[in-house]
C-alpha cells in the first residue's frame, strides 16, 4: 500500500493520497450522540415536544417558514396520540390509527435521516460505517439522540433556541 521513506509511510496510489487527505482533514460532530445531559435545553425539548424539533429541524434545512414548521408539527402530533390511542380503537378506527401512527413514525426517520445526512455533507463529516446505513442506522436506532445531536451540532441549544420559532433560533433584536 505505501512504502516506507525515512520513517514516514508515503502514499503509493491515487487511492491511499485520497485517503490519507480525508483522515487528515476528518471532521466530526461537535458532541457525541449519548452527550444529551451536556445540554438539557435540547435534551427536554426534544423529549417534551419532539414533533415540534423535528419540524424546526426540517425547517431550518429547508429554509421554509411557518406553514411548513406548524404543517409537519401538527401531523407528527396527531400521529403520536394515534400510535398511543391505537389500543382503544375499535378494529376499523384500529387500522386507520396505526397507518396514521406509522405514516408518523416513517416520517420522522425520513426527516432526521435527511436532515443528519446533508448536515454531514455540508460539515465534512465522514459516516462511522457506509455512507447512507450511517444516517439510516442512528435516526432509526437513536432518533431522539440523533435528533438532540443534530440539535447542539447547530448550536440549538440553551440561550440560543427558541420553541417558538420555525427554525429554533431565538429572534436577533435590532
Amino acid at each position: 500500500c505505501a512504502a516506507r521513506t525515512s520513517g514516514e509511510m508515503q502514499p503509493t496510489s491515487i487511492q491511499d493520497l485520497k485517503t490519507s487527505l480525508l483522515l487528515e482533514g476528518r471532521k466530526g460532530w461537535s458532541s457525541g450522540l449519548c452527550a444529551c445531559t451536556s445540554d438539557w435545553c435540547s435534551c427536554l425539548a426534544n423529549l417534551c415536544c419532539s414533533p415540534c424539533t423535528t419540524a424546526q429541524l426540517w425547517t431550518r434545512y429547508r429554509l421554509a417558514g411557518w406553514p411548513t414548521c406548524l404543517a409537519i408539527t401538527l401531523f407528527l402530533t396527531i400521529a403520536t396520540f394515534a400510535s398511543s390511542s391505537m389500543s382503544e380503537s375499535g378494529s376499523r378506527n384500529g387500522f386507520w390509527m396505526s397507518l396514521i401512527g406509522a405514516a408518523g413514525s416513517v416520517m420522522t426517520l425520513l426527516i432526521i435521516c435527511t436532515v443528519r445526512r446533508s448536515i454531514r455533507t455540508r460539515d465534512g463529516i465522514e459516516p462511522t460505517c457506509y455512507e447512507p446505513v450511517d444516517d439510516i442506522c442512528y435516526s432509526f436506532w437513536c432518533g431522539p439522540c440523533t435528533t438532540c445531536q443534530i440539535m447542539r451540532h447547530e448550536k440549538m441549544v440553551y440561550g440560543r433556541y427558541s420553541l417558538l420559532s420555525p427554525t429554533g433560533g431565538v429572534p436577533v433584536q435590532v
